[in-house]
């Protein structure tokens, strides 16, 4: 007798958990069930409609009905809300338009997804001018009001939906503001790479409102007028609301299925809930921390793709299980045409988690590829525990040659790699794809001395606390010419004469050497170190690094 096999939720991990739940049951019945009209393959892309490099909403987003049933044999129910699940007896209540019904499942598969946090103001999705940005709904609805003339944009939320959506947008060749509540965009990455995130997203032309929530809403004719915190107001003709996800697990949780702190349903390395012949997937559920070990929610399609595989495949399964690995929650992030990758754990988790002594940064400002043919300039930057000695975080943005390296970066966390491994890569050369010795790995190489003593780095956001303090001299051996952001005190010694000018360097108060990039600083260091300098450090990063810390 062949199983039936539901599958609730229609985007995302959803349709791809009941195709590879046929994959491996030909005669099994698989039910989908979405409670909108169509499902979303899908929840991607939007913004490069607007960009206009996708044409045709059914190139992004196809509606699947004749897909599943001629290639899957799947019955696809849309229009169909799961309103009770009764684990005991293994019976989900569905609401149609006709009214209610009970489906009995041999295993049922949840891919609630996720919702939009409250925008504050009174602002919701479906109000007049104000929509989300997820969905093919979502898409379709702003295509209209631009269509009908919308001129001024409002995206509220910079987290990366956000992100996506004010470059869409601006490309769109429309105006954008964009207001988040917080101090700083991407609040995954760390504090040098959002500025540096926000930088680029100026240089579009957006208009950042950072840390100035939205404290009231009106609708003006065709226009939303917002007030914000500060008392400024901004009108706009379509409002996008990005402002944070939260899982969708009513379903579960009334059912009795454990959540996490987060909201995120609990589930094993088999995404199997805590109720029996159930499993979840896509953006409902959190997986292990390669680091932390501890729940990580990552709603991403390339974390729901997997999960979905691994539910479809063990919901039909029962003699072999697929699992899933610790993840580094890896993300790549495309903000004009700069790229940011991270992996792991940012500095600012890492010392939550750690404790300051046991973490240190190196931050590498280098080329993406040889200088002399035109390689763009790239930053790296790596994590580290100093008790084990293993890479638990990175960071990658530029232009070009950002995703080969953060997934190195990645495969480095997951696997508790040593700095010196880093530095040992062995990576393919071109003067195009990367200099001889990249960027990467002169960050594992310096962690490395970190390690051994050989090197002393010190983060811009900790000197900069320390100038506050005056209790540090600054030594800028920088070139000639090539002044940095140093308070006018700096002592300015290019590193070619270093040797002759000892004397001018105070022995009363720690020293710090100073350069564009920090590679100098570090040549300085080790001079100042061999000459009798007990107390002498290196800013990590250089004045690109110190420039983002005081922008």
């Amino acid at each position: 007798m062949s199983r039936t096999i539901v599958v609730i939720g229609g985007a995302g991990g959803g349709p791809v958990a009941a195709a590879r739940a046929r994959e491996l049951d030909e005669h099994a019945r698989i039910v989908l069930v979405e409670k909108r009209s169509h499902v979303s393959w899908v929840q991607a892309g939007l913004r490069h409609h607007l960009e206009g490099l996708v044409t045709r909403l059914d190139e992004l987003d196809e509606d699947r009905r004749q897909f599943f049933a001629d290639r899957h044999r799947i019955e696809l129910r849309t229009g169909t809300e799961a309103v009770r699940l009764d684990p005991d007896s293994h019976r989900l209540v569905l609401r149609t338009a006709a009214g209610q019904e009970t489906l009995r499942y041999d295993a049922a598969i949840f891919s609630g997804g996720a919702e939009i946090r409250d925008a504050g103001g009174g602002l919701a999705v479906g109000q007049p001018g104000v929509t989300g940005f997820r969905t093919k709904d979502d898409l379709e609805a702003l295509q209209q009001l631009i269509k009908a003339g919308a001129q001024k944009a409002v995206v509220v939320g910079c987290g990366p939906f956000g992100v996506d959506a004010a470059v869409g947008l601006r490309k769109a060749g429309l105006s954008v503001h964009v207001i988040e509540r917080h101090e700083r965009v991407l609040p995954s990455l760390s504090l040098l790479a959002a500025r540096a995130a926000q930088r680029a997203l100026i240089d579009l032309g957006v208009v950042l409102h950072l840390k100035n929530p939205i404290t009231a809403s009106e609708n003006h004719g065709s226009q939303t007028r917002l007030t914000l915190q500060n008392g400024s107001v901004v009108d706009a003709d379509v409002v996008i609301l990005t402002t944070g996800l939260r899982p969708s697990t009513a379903l579960l949780s009334d059912a009795g299925a454990a959540l996490n702190a987060d909201g995120s349903v609990r589930v094993n390395s088999r995404m199997e809930t805590t109720l029996p012949a159930i499993y979840a997937c896509g953006s409902a559920v959190s997986v292990t921390h390669a680091v932390t070990r501890a729940p990580l929610w990552l709603p991403q399609a390339a974390v729901a793709t997997r999960t979905a595989q691994i539910a479809g495949h063990n919901a039909v399964v029962d003699n072999s299980k697929e699992t899933l690995s610790p993840l580094a929650g890896t993300a790549l992030y495309s903000v004009g045409d700069v790229r940011f990758g991270r992996t792991g754990l940012s500095e600012s988790e890492a010392r939550s988690f750690l404790g300051d002594d046991r973490v240190f940064v190196v931050t590498i400002h280098g080329y993406a590829g040889e200088p002399w043919v035109g390689g763009d300039a790239i930053c790296v930057r790596l994590v580290v525990d100093r008790q084990k000695s293993v890479v638990v975080g990175g960071e990658v943005w530029g232009k070009e040659g950002v995703p080969r390296r953060i997934d190195l970066l990645a495969a480095a966390v997951a696997d508790a790699w040593t700095p010196d491994r880093v530095a040992d890569l062995d990576l393919a050369y071109a003067p195009t794809l990367g200099p001889a010795f990249d960027p990467l790995q002169i960050a594992g190489q310096v962690a490395a001395q970190t390690i051994t003593g050989e090197a002393s780095p010190i983060g811009a956001e900790a000197l900069a606390l320390r100038v506050l303090k005056n209790d540090v001299v600054l030594v800028d051996v920088s070139r000639p010419g090539k002044l940095g952001p140093w308070p006018q005190a700096a002592l300015r010694i290019p590193l070619e004469e270093l040797r002759e000018r000892l004397g001018e360097i105070p022995r009363d108060k720690p020293v710090v050497a100073v350069s564009q990039t920090g590679q100098r600083a570090y040549q300085a260091f080790r001079i100042l170190k061999q000459r009798g300098l007990s107390q002498v450090q290196h800013l990590d990063g250089g004045a690109l690094s110190y420039a983002f810390t005081l922008d």
